[in-house]
């Protein structure tokens, strides 16, 4: 998929934060009866996938983990100082004073779940609070049903083939009470289904291993892929960076690595050792299972694309340490994938290659697939 770069050490001018200054905080619980409910935004609609096998009802003790993604304050300052360029890092606790939802919002949310015998995380950029519990639970604290079905495959516009799956799913929208609602903006989980996928071109299913030393030429002729051999150096070259790579090695800085398919651990050491030729600098590799992680490297589920990302980022910074954030396969999985690199605040630079272009995205969005907020 395409590649998406985010720096996510968010710099911001104090001195312009201070003159816009934060607005006040909306009306309080008690303004609102607790008993008005109003429909929240989820993320994935599966309904719009087409007909459904529906199994019966979610067994009440299956555990779920649900993601409760808040309103952010001061976005069009955030908007503007994206456009216009940032200069001065601020840490996470920052980002939350100025940006992240009010104490006392988070609070009417955790208090609200706990009554349910719903367990919270809150991130600490005040964005995302982290729910586990049951479907039981979530039902009965979201106002709603839901149900096992089977998912038909389906194409993806670019032409990948997502497999059916059997999941379950929310069969109306989640409520929330209206003070506690109007502080919400998606609610992520009620549905596991697994709606990404990687477009990485694969070799030949009948190309075997190989051992020694392959050429450009035989590598080609047994892969299939005209560029199946490319390797950092290449790309270093072909990109002109040359002098960038002869500066720096990248030591002292950390790449995190958002995924939704396990590292195969080893692979990308033996990729730089025995056939990139990348030197052994000291660089550490961390795995992070974000909710649970998205279960063993496996082929099917993209765990190549996930080494790939890995050995082509070492393979261009050596020194650099490499924090790879695997998320299960889904809308909450993703985007607390983000969530957790930006709360972490680690590292320098973050990228996904498990996004979309803003094309598809809006077609996500108009096909009822997605919903705007998500």
């Amino acid at each position: 998929m395409k590649r998406l770069v985010r720096r996510w050490r968010l710099p911001v001018a104090l001195s312009a934060l201070v003159l816009v200054g934060v607005p006040a905080a909306s009306a309080s619980a008690g303004t609102t009866s607790p008993t008005v409910l109003v429909p929240v935004a989820t993320g994935i609609n599966t309904q719009a996938l087409g007909s459904m096998q529906v199994f019966g009802t979610t067994p009440s003790s299956t555990p779920e983990t649900v993601s409760f993604v808040m309103q952010m304050r001061n976005q069009p300052l955030v908007s503007w100082y994206v456009t216009h360029g940032l200069h001065h890092f601020i840490s996470e606790s920052q980002f939350a004073q100025y940006f992240g939802q009010t104490p006392e919002h988070l609070n009417d949310l955790v208090h609200y779940l706990a009554g349910y015998g719903i367990t919270t995380q809150v991130y600490s950029d005040g964005l995302d609070v982290v729910a586990t519990g049951t479907a039981g639970q979530f039902d009965s604290a979201l106002s709603t049903t839901q149900e096992n079905v089977r998912v038909p495959s389906q194409m993806t516009k670019s032409g990948e083939v997502i497999p059916a799956q059997d999941v379950h799913v929310n069969s109306t929208d989640p409520l929330l009470p209206d003070y506690i609602a109007r502080n919400v903006l998606a609610v992520l989980g009620l549905t596991n289904y697994g709606p990404f996928t990687t477009n990485q071109a694969h070799v030949l299913r009948t190309v075997k291993a190989v051992g020694g030393t392959v050429s450009t030429s035989s590598c080609i002729a047994l892969s299939g892929l005209p560029s199946a051999c490319n390797l950092p150096s290449n790309f270093i070259s072909n990109y002109g960076l040359g002098e960038v790579a002869s500066a720096t090695t990248g030591a002292g800085a950390t790449i995190g690595i958002v995924t939704l398919a396990a590292l195969n651990v080893g692979a990308p050491e033996t990729f730089w050792s025995q056939y990139a030729n990348v030197p052994t600098t000291g660089r550490t590799v961390t795995v992070q299972n974000v909710d649970g992680g998205p279960g063993a490297p496996s082929q099917a589920s993209g765990s190549t694309e996930t080494d790939l990302d890995v050995e082509q980022s070492g393979g261009i910074a050596p020194g650099a340490n490499i924090i790879v954030y695997q998320a299960p396969n889904t809308d909450y999985g993703f985007a607390d994938a983000f969530f957790t690199a930006a709360s972490q605040n680690v590292a320098d630079s973050v990228s996904a290659s498990w996004g979309q272009s803003e094309t598809s995205v809006q077609a996500s969005v108009n096909s009822g697939l997605e919903s705007p907020q998500y």
